[in-house]
Formats: C-alpha cells, structure tokens, sequence
C-alpha cells in the first residue's frame, strides 16, 4: 500500500488532533456569540470569562495529545509500524525466508533417511505455504475492516491440520524410524518435551517480527501466533531424528496449540481488562444521584 494513497494512522492521528483543536475554537466562539446575543453585555463578558478559562484546559490536553503522537514516532517500533502494509509484509516474510534459510543449513540428514525427500518438501511447503498465508493475513491495510473471527479460525484450524496430518503419515523407511527410536528411546513418549521446547524457540523469532510489525488489528495476533507454530514445526521437520506419530503428537504438533492458545489467552484478558476500565471510567463519570 502507497504511504501517498492510504495515509498511515499516525498521520491520521496529528490531523485529528489538530482538526479538534479547531473545532473546539470555533465551539468556543459561537458559545460566546449565543450568549451575547440572547442575555446582553453582562451574559456577554460571563461567556467570555468562561471561554477564556476553559481555552487553557483544551490547549493542555491537545498539546499533551501532539506531544505523546510526536514521542511515539521517536521509536523505533513505531517506525517500523509507519511502513506501507506491502513493505511490513515483506519484512515478515523476509524474516520467516532468513530463517528457513538457517534451519535447512543446520538441517539433519535423519528426517530424510525417514520419511524420505518427498514427505519433507511436502511438510515443508504446506507449512511454508500457510505460514506466509497467516502473515499476508495479519498485515492488513488500515482501510479494509478487520478480518472476521471465522476467518481468523479458519486459517488457524487449517494450521494445525496441516501438523495433525504430517504427524500421521507414514515413513518411508521404518527400518531406519526403528533404529531412531531405539537410539532415542526417551524422546518417543511423553519425553518429546525437548522437541517442545526447541520449537517453542525456532519460531518466537517469527512471532515478535510479526507483533512488532502489527498496528493492532483484531485477532492478528493469533494468526501470528499460527504462523509462529509453524515455523517451529518447520524446524522440527529439519532436524528431529524421530518421525513417529506418537512422538510428533507429543512434541511437534503442541508448538502450534502452545502459542496460539497463548495468544488467545492474552487476548481475552486484554479484552477483560478493557471492558473493566471502561465500566470503571463511566461510572466514574456518572452524575451522583
């Protein structure tokens, strides 16, 4: 998206700004005007007074509100937020490209002698394909409405399909998925918690660029969260030496439901933490019977 055809929010925001400056001037005036007109020169200077002492009250709040938008564009963050949405989608991207990059040169020989070279590519490019798709879905232009919430759900339950169906197939080679496991008979069961882990930690990296690059929109974060799944069970794909289901079910496909699960938790409680300050400012600024 051009910066010149869809002006960014921060922009958005100093125009507003500025726009109710005027508006409150110009309120000010014509309360002045009506009550000169309706009750003579003595209603005329109260309205005065009251105009005058009431003008340094909204001065101070619109100036606060100029120096709070003129302190959130000094950081970085913000910078990085203030980019087109096609230019944050390819930083997302580009972020998830670099390391892909880094897991297939570090990758191991074992999950080839598995499944073989087919069974990977596949694995690889369902994840990669949905993993982009999640992304391109997060960085929405400002001016389209938010993505719905079936949406949202749709791609992540497309997700973690994707990680149930992986951890099913079958191997190529069970001979050698025999000696794997025999190798590492404690990462078979319930001790896939190392995989859990190694994947937790291959894709945070993915999902602090796409939180980073994100201007809030309604439920992005979960699809960060998908895509941040993903790319830890694109790593595990390159380097786990174990292609059991039992194994991925206990190790691989949890990557996928530990974040987004935690995305949705933060998001419900950020939502309870609104409604809550929100019930408090009213009733905070109701009238006393």
């Amino acid at each position: 998206m051009p910066i010149s055809s869809h002006p960014e929010p921060l922009d958005d925001d100093a125009r507003i700004g500025a726009k109710l400056r005027e508006l409150a001037q110009g309120t000010r005036g014509r309360n002045g005007q009506e009550v000169s007109d309706g009750q003579g020169g003595d209603a005329r200077d109260a309205g005065q007074s009251a105009g005058e002492s009431q003008a340094p009250s909204l001065d101070a709040l619109f100036g606060e509100l100029e120096e709070r938008i003129g302190a959130d564009r000094e950081g970085w963050l913000c910078r990085l937020r203030e980019q087109s949405t096609l230019r944050r989608r390819l930083i997302g991207l580009g972020s998830f490209a670099v390391l892909a990059l880094i897991f297939a040169l570090t990758a191991s020989s074992a999950p080839l002698a598995e499944r073989g070279p087919l069974e990977v590519v596949a694995s690889l490019g369902s994840f990669a394909v949905l993993l982009g798709t999640a992304l391109w879905l997060a960085f929405r232009p400002v001016y389209l409405p938010s993505l719905s919430a079936m949406k949202v759900c749709a791609v992540t339950v497309a997700c973690l399909a994707a990680t149930l169906i992986i951890a099913f197939l079958p191997v190529a080679h069970p001979a050698i998925a025999a000696h794997e496991a025999a190798v590492h008979p404690h990462a078979v069961g319930f001790d896939g918690a190392g995989c859990l882990m190694v994947g937790l930690l291959a894709g945070f990296p993915v999902y602090a660029v796409a939180r980073a690059l994100d201007r809030g929109s309604h439920l992005s974060s979960v699809l960060a969260a998908a895509a941040a799944g993903l790319a830890g069970n694109f790593f595990l794909q390159l380097h786990c030496p174990l292609a059991s289901t039992r194994h991925q079910l206990m190790g691989h496909v949890p990557v996928l439901v530990g974040f987004v699960f935690g995305a949705l938790l933060v998001h419900f409680v950020e939502l309870r933490v609104k409604a809550r300050r929100s019930a408090r400012d009213a009733s905070a600024g109701a009238p006393s019977a």
